[in-house]
């Protein structure tokens, strides 16, 4: 699931520093790749990241939500040269950001998947490899190579 819920398209190396406007950002790029509704989304994402900032710590976050209208799972992976506070548990500011869209009716299969990506960014070589990466293809590379 982890390969093919990548919308490898939506991938960007350029992030503003804002918290907010990097969330507007991801969803544009995954939203365009979807047929989504920004809106719907935005809201959605928004709503769980005031409930508790999704930041895992070690300079990275997975916002996310469920999407009442999505019928596959959909995540892309978001780089920011400019650290973005995000209030993580560790106080480090994110530079990498994973925004994942889960249809609603998947639970188990959401928090699977939730769990697999903040995996693979627990090691420092794929943080790095992710960071040191110069084109999308390279950042999708670097993830999806990680065991």
């Amino acid at each position: 699931m982890i390969k093919k819920s990548l919308v490898a398209k939506a991938i960007s190396l350029d992030l503003p520093s804002d918290k907010n406007e990097a969330i507007k950002v991801a969803i544009k790029a995954l939203t365009k790749n979807l047929s989504l509704e920004e809106d719907e989304v935005f809201e959605a994402v928004m709503a769980r990241e005031k409930a508790l900032s999704t930041a895992i710590g070690l300079g990275v976050a997975i916002p996310h939500a469920k999407i009442k209208s999505l019928k596959k799972f959909a995540y892309s992976i978001f780089c920011s040269e400019d650290p973005i506070n995000f209030q993580a548990p560790d106080k480090t500011p994110v530079r990498i950001i994973v925004l994942l869209l889960s249809p609603e009716n998947k639970m188990k299969e959401h928090v699977t998947l939730l769990a697999e990506i903040s995996r693979r960014l627990k090691f420092s070589h794929v943080r790095q490899a992710i960071l040191e990466a110069k084109t999308p293809k390279k950042v999708a590379e670097a993830f999806l190579q990680a065991k």
